[in-house]
């Protein structure tokens, strides 16, 4: 991918994935490597993983089902972002399912086994 694409991709996309598990971590690093996207990784506690990943953030939310939608809601308010969001985990997964509507009108919802799966853009 050019440079150009890569900006534009980096200065407009946020991945945020939810599940702070080793499959979050590997798919942020597929991101960065792909497009230099830094990515957010979302859990409950911090792990040592949080700390040497140079591929994402840790952003701390609870497990509580309110105060995660809280937060989530106020993460990128009317910003020039387009937040993607990729649960990671299977609790994160029925969280998703269950409050999609709420989600969609915030972010665009991703599934990880799809991004997988994706080819580079360098290679369309």
């Amino acid at each position: 991918m050019d440079h150009s694409k890569k900006d534009i991709l980096r200065t407009t996309l946020v991945p945020i994935l939810l599940g702070d598990t080793p499959r979050a971590h590997l798919l942020a690093a597929r991101i960065y490597l792909r497009s230099g996207i830094s990515s957010y990784v979302c859990g409950e506690k911090r792990r040592f993983a949080d700390l040497i990943d140079p591929f994402s953030s840790f952003y701390q939310i609870s497990s509580d089902e309110g105060v995660a939608l809280l937060v989530l809601g106020k993460l990128f308010p009317n910003s020039d972002y387009i937040p993607i969001l990729v649960p990671c985990n299977g609790y994160y997964e029925r969280f998703v399912k269950e409050n999609r509507e709420f989600l969609e009108s915030r972010y665009i919802i991703s599934d990880r086994r799809e991004l997988f799966s994706r080819k580079p853009m360098s290679e369309f």
